[in-house]
């Protein structure tokens, strides 16, 4: 009903959108505070470990959505974001901006163009994945799948690598399509394929080095950046008992304050807060001791405690005077078809 639901909601954006302004689609929606959310962006770099699961945003349009962004709202920093979760009304429209996965083109490529337009931002890793220590499983099972576009497998090894992925029970279709159906708690079925296929993940690591190592965490936070844990090694939490929920937050949370020296602790969920049970908010503060956690659920209000929403910004090819506007009017649209206020 949900899915349903989404595509009636968002089918219908398109119409309204363009029928307010922003500022009035705010005033309507009441989310003066906006929490867009990227991974890295495209600098002409290849990324053969991102290209397979995700568009990237290219560097042109990742300024332009900055400066768009500048026009209509505030940059807001943690401090300020902490005000307003004290209770502390924001005075105009504004933004926090934040990134997933720790990825070394932060460091390389945005942190200087966010520090050249006063754009403050959290970084959210995962432990570990820090100092390329270990590979997040999509993004290997994104090197597999370009690996097969340069080294298509001839018969014996295509039977090879099918056998091996019928063993894990992956379901049936083309070698790509049943590489990206691997999941976390499958995801050994990705090394194993490497060893067949010569494709060296460790290699990969220490010659890419696709995130960002200890001394440039540290460096970000020297700039003024901020930085919060994205659990211990990125799995869908939905299919986690609570136990092991509670488990990764708390040992990443834990590892980042400690290894980076930071009084505050922030938490982004991997993938999705989607099926999270409230069980898990219950004693968020408390137990956890979160400052701020943060799901990619888009412009909605949630029910718990020091929780926000963020909008994945890599979700559409739109710029952000588009995205933004038509993300507001579907907020609106899906309160009143929920019923709410």
């Amino acid at each position: 009903m949900r899915k349903a639901l989404r595509n009636i909601v968002q089918a219908a954006v398109a119409v309204p959108a363009s029928l307010l302004s922003l500022e009035q689609w705010i005033d309507r929606t009441g989310h003066p505070l906006l929490l867009p959310f990227y991974h890295t962006i495209y600098d002409g770099v290849p990324q053969p470990h991102i290209e397979h699961l995700y568009p990237l945003r290219p560097l042109h349009t990742f300024e332009a959505d900055l400066d768009w962004l500048l026009r209509h709202f505030q940059a807001l920093d943690w401090p300020g974001l902490e005000l307003h979760l004290q209770g502390e009304p924001l005075k105009k429209p504004s933004f926090f901006l934040s990134f997933d996965d720790g990825l070394r083109q932060v460091a390389d490529v945005i942190a200087p163009i966010l520090l050249k337009k006063g754009v403050p931002a959290a970084f959210f890793l995962n432990a570990a994945f820090v100092d390329n220590r270990d590979l997040f499983f999509r993004y290997k099972a994104s090197l597999l799948i370009a690996h097969w576009q340069q080294h298509p497998p001839e018969k014996v090894l295509y039977r090879s690598l099918s056998t091996v992925l019928d063993q894990y029970q992956i379901p049936a279709g083309n070698l790509p399509g049943r590489i990206l159906a691997v999941d976390y708690h499958r995801k050994e079925v990705l090394d194993e394929l490497a060893i067949l296929w010569g494709l060296d993940f460790s290699g990969f690591l220490k010659n890419y080095r696709p995130y960002l190592s200890n001394d440039q965490v540290f460096d970000l936070l020297k700039q003024g950046f901020y930085i919060g844990a994205h659990s211990v090694d990125h799995p869908l939490y939905a299919r986690l008992s609570l136990e092991e929920q509670l488990r990764q937050t708390r040992e990443s949370l834990d590892f980042v304050q400690n290894e980076f020296q930071l009084p505050y602790r922030l938490f982004a969920f991997p993938f999705t807060d989607d099926g999270v049970p409230a069980n898990y908010f219950k004693d968020h503060r408390d137990t956890l001791k979160v400052n701020a956690s943060f799901g990619c659920a888009g412009i909605q209000h949630s029910p718990f405690d020091r929780h926000l929403q963020r909008l994945p910004m890599e979700n559409s090819p739109q710029p952000a005077a588009e995205w933004v506007q038509n993300a507001y009017a579907y907020a609106w649209l899906r309160s009143k078809a929920l019923g709410k206020p």
